[in-house]
């Protein structure tokens, strides 16, 4: 399964940049080595070996595409990916709304926390 989200953003380099350089931090910090961060100027691929999420950057855009087995990991990195964007981009309020066979995911405020946890019991079993 797969899910997209465009993002306008007029530092679309920096926002990829800052994403990859968080989440391997905290993946050297907590999984072992079992998340794969790379990144060039204006691609980037994050892969925690049950999902992934490829990322396209342009001086005016962010392109996202995650891919997963099910439903709920996919839900879960996109959740993932979500949050740190909307948190990390202090200058700048990007919104992220990721699709799925053309049709938005839904994003319950009110259980987003709810994925996150799950995300975090994903990790630890992997």
């Amino acid at each position: 399964m797969f899910a997209e989200a465009h993002v306008s953003t007029a530092q679309g380099p920096r926002h990829l940049a800052e994403l990859c350089q968080t989440l391997q931090k905290r993946a050297a910090a907590t999984s072992g080595g079992a998340v794969t961060v790379e990144w060039t100027a204006t691609q980037g691929t994050i892969d925690f070996g049950w999902a992934t999420c490829t990322i396209h950057a342009t001086t005016m855009s962010l392109t996202l595409r995650a891919e997963a087995p099910d439903g709920p990991a996919l839900t879960q990195m996109c959740e993932l990916i979500t949050r740190h964007l909307e948190r990390d981009a202090a200058d700048e309020k990007l919104t992220v709304v990721w699709q799925h066979d053309g049709q938005p995911i839904a994003n319950d405020d009110g259980n987003r926390r709810d994925v996150m946890r799950a995300f975090h019991r994903r990790m630890r079993e992997h």
